[in-house]
């Protein structure tokens, strides 16, 4: 999405029009071969202040990571559906490895079953095509995330046309990031518990 906008990368010999062309045809086969998306915001710099000193915490980009991968595993649920699912995540953020560690406690302490679980990966969104659209999500809803939090209320025309009614987005916003880092310092709610479960608590909040 930011080369398309910015007509760089494999979109720089495209003019505006072509540009535009090509994200309205990416937004119809998106609705068209797409189940849900879910999209979740948080603002970064907030929550290293919320978190600054405080045990067990980790980063805003394992909350949101564990957060998905929750909203997914409701949704699986509700569908009633008997399936296992591989999560892929897009790879190169600096807090990654981190992530992965949380994602490789599921098979290992045994929350496979719950969360439907059969494997996951980061890789590069040109070898798993399925993350571009991820992306022009992503883009979209931090897009809308940054404009409104500066006081302006209007949405893209493109991410009118690529959302549907049933998508689920959310914000993470302090009083959240306040009950997270309750829920951190509370050693009897940690103790005993994998991270698994004390986020799987957390993440009721969004449910």
């Amino acid at each position: 999405m930011t080369d398309c906008v910015h007509g760089a990368g494999e979109y720089r010999k495209l003019s505006k029009d072509q540009r535009i062309l090509s994200e309205k045809l990416l937004i119809r086969n998106i609705r068209k071969r797409s189940v849900v998306g879910f999209s979740l915001a948080i603002d970064q710099r907030v929550f290293d202040q919320v978190m600054e000193g405080v045990p067990f915490a980790h980063s805003a980009y394992t909350l949101l990571v564990l957060l998905a991968v929750l909203k997914f595993r409701d949704f699986l649920d509700r569908s009633g559906v008997d399936c296992q699912a591989t999560y892929y995540f897009e790879a190169g953020h600096a807090k990654a490895k981190e992530a992965n560690l949380f994602m490789e406690g599921i098979p290992r302490l045994g929350f496979s079953r719950y969360f439907f679980y059969l494997g996951h990966s980061f890789a590069e969104k040109q070898n798993q095509l399925p993350l571009q659209a991820a992306d022009m999500l992503a883009w979209q809803h931090r897009h809308f995330y940054l404009r409104r939090n500066e006081g302006h209320a209007g949405i893209r025309k493109d991410f009118k046309a690529l959302v549907r009614d049933h998508d689920l987005f959310s914000d993470i916003d302090l009083s959240h990031m306040l009950k997270l880092r309750a829920l951190f310092e509370d050693a009897k709610a940690i103790s005993g518990q994998s991270p698994i479960q004390w986020l799987s608590f957390f993440a009721g909040m969004f449910r």
